[in-house]
């Protein structure tokens, strides 16, 4: 027989929870705190003239800022996926659907490319010299 100490297990899952939640609360201050860092960007863009070795730089942090956006985008996303379909924790028959149900969107996420709205793919092409 396997024992556990449910007194534990259940504080460890109240833990997870909370982590989430908090998590989950912070996540709207983290996009405003990038999108203004890439908004900062985007106008020292506009209002400068910069050399090549600026600009890698800003484009560098420019990359590395809407790769920060995505992940933070994403994780909304499956927070409310959970938030969703968090009811079936309660039922051990019901937690393989919201196992699933995070799996899906998840993948979602990984196969998800980007289409641009206006830039055809051969002006991107031109523009970055392909």
């Amino acid at each position: 027989m396997i024992e556990i100490n449910v007194k534990d297990k259940i504080i460890e899952v109240s833990k997870l929870l909370d982590e989430l939640d908090k998590y989950d609360d912070s996540l709207s201050n983290l996009l405003s705190n990038v999108d203004s860092k890439i908004c900062d960007l985007m106008h020292l863009i506009e209002n400068n003239v910069l050399r090549t070795n600026q600009c890698y730089r800003v484009i560098r942090e420019l990359h590395k800022l809407r790769l920060e956006r995505r992940k933070i985008k994403n994780d909304m996303d499956l927070i409310q996926v959970f938030k969703f379909e968090k009811n079936k924790l309660l039922n051990i028959e019901n937690r393989k659907f919201l196992l699933s149900a995070i799996g899906k969107e998840n993948k979602r996420h990984q196969n998800a490319k980007y289409i641009n709205r206006v830039y055809t793919e051969e002006e991107i092409k031109k523009l970055i010299g392909v």
